[in-house]
């Protein structure tokens, strides 16, 4: 996995990757979706389904630089995104006022 992480991050995710991760890539036989969008799409996925071992990889990156570069690009691109999926999860009950949720 620390691998498949420095290789998305490092090599394949785009300078300007926004438009990549607003949409999923459409994998179809007549249609094959390029190389970035592919990319931020599987980083999206590795950070909706095993967040403790991006962040324990993180943790492991020995430069300044690539650690401010990797927080960079999650806390820009995919932070509230995947937030927002999560808190859409939680099932509210009417009663529970006095219950606030914040996100830091």
């Amino acid at each position: 996995m620390p691998r498949l992480l420095s290789l998305l991050f490092f090599t394949l995710v785009p300078d300007h990757p926004k438009q990549y991760f607003d949409s999923e890539p459409e994998l179809t036989t007549s249609k094959i979706p390029d190389l970035d969008h592919l990319s931020c799409s599987v980083l999206q996925h590795v950070l909706r389904s095993l967040p403790y071992t991006v962040r324990a990889w993180w943790s492991s990156l020995t430069k300044q630089r690539d650690k401010v570069y990797v927080e960079k690009i999650i806390t820009k691109h995919l932070s509230a995104k995947l937030a927002a999926e999560e808190l859409g999860k939680v099932k509210w009950n009417e009663k529970d006022d006095n219950v606030t949720v914040r996100i830091l």
